[in-house]
């Protein structure tokens, strides 16, 4: 499995290897080519040591060109330090599931809070007819504001 390296910040070879622990030649940009440098909000895929690992390269290729754009990567970089990686691969596998549900699960879902939504109205509904008796049988100063109170 390909993994993808992102920073929010520029960051020079020494400063790369003293933060990440990592040499920036063993980065491939989405080009395929070493950085000279790591660039903040761009995306690079870490080779893995074995030299024959060629399909998750062409595999991790094509998820970084997913994730080139910057807004996509700049979004991305700041969740994960937010949350951590851990936490972007969990709300990733979460978003994948949810998706494989398609529109059955919107509109279950829809269905589901329109009900209740619907209630909700209802009683509110209910409420408010209840307060415009009793403000009507306070104007009129009937015999039933005494019952009404």
């Amino acid at each position: 499995m390909s993994e993808i390296i992102l920073t929010n910040q520029l960051l020079s070879r020494q400063a790369f290897k003293e933060q990440c622990g990592i040499e920036l030649n063993q980065l491939k940009d989405i080009h395929g080519r070493t950085p000279e440098f790591a660039i903040g909000n761009t995306p690079y895929l870490l080779e893995p040591p074995s030299p024959g690992h060629n399909n998750s390269n062409v595999a991790g290729l094509s998820a970084l060109n997913q994730l080139a754009p910057m807004y996509i990567s700049r979004d991305l970089a700041n969740l994960s330090l937010s949350i951590g990686s851990e936490n972007v691969l969990a709300l990733a596998e979460l978003r994948k599931k949810l998706y494989e549900f398609g529109v059955g699960s919107i509109g279950a879902s829809t269905s589901f809070h329109g009900d209740r939504v619907s209630g909700f109205l209802k009683a509110v509904q209910n409420y408010q007819d209840a307060l415009m008796h009793y403000r009507e049988a306070i104007e009129a100063k009937s015999p039933h504001k005494l019952a009404a109170e």
